[in-house]
């Protein structure tokens, strides 16, 4: 895992531990940028932010013939639906348990990336 993975996913974990609702918002983003970018370093689009490289990535797993790595990608397309709750549905609270969970997605998604 990069770096960059290890360091956003730790920050991810500790932004999850804060009571506040934007913190809870942010963990969520993190926790999906922290495995999308090792998906994507691991599909070997290292430092690619082209549009649609976000989807790319995801069906690329999605419609792998391997089991791990279409648990990547289910998800991560999970992480990505509940980046978009927190991100764009500001005017409502977000559902509690979301950040939490976002969180260990991402991290047994790590987890099946080393294997692969």
């Amino acid at each position: 895992m990069s770096v960059y993975s290890n360091d956003t996913l730790a920050l991810a974990e500790e932004l999850v531990t804060r009571p506040d609702e934007a913190s809870a918002r942010a963990s969520v983003s993190r926790a999906y940028y922290a495995l999308f970018c090792a998906a994507r370093d691991s599909f070997g689009l290292k430092g690619h932010a082209v549009r649609g490289v976000n989807r790319l990535v995801i069906e690329r797993y999605m419609n792998s013939g391997k089991p791990d790595e279409r648990e990547v990608g289910r998800i991560l397309d999970k992480l990505r639906r509940f980046k978009s709750l927190a991100d764009l549905e500001s005017g409502k609270a977000l559902k509690p348990g979301i950040a939490e969970r976002s969180v260990l997605l991402c991290r047994r998604a790590l987890e099946l990336l080393e294997g692969v």
